[in-house]
């Protein structure tokens, strides 16, 4: 996961707008958010586990 500030200058939304500013994990999970990895060669089913676990 990569996740940054967004660099405020104007230009193409759509553009990278990389600060190179990191946001750290631990803010993201203050804001609510979770973070989850999964195994690539069992993608399909820990994501089928994770959305039953999560009730999706």
């Amino acid at each position: 996961l990569r996740a940054y500030y967004h660099d405020e200058n104007p230009g193409d939304p759509r553009a990278p707008h990389d600060s190179s500013r990191p946001v750290p994990l631990e803010y993201l999970e203050k804001l609510g958010l979770s973070v989850f990895n999964f195994d690539s060669p069992n993608f399909e089913s820990s994501a089928q586990e994770f959305a039953k676990q999560r009730g999706y």
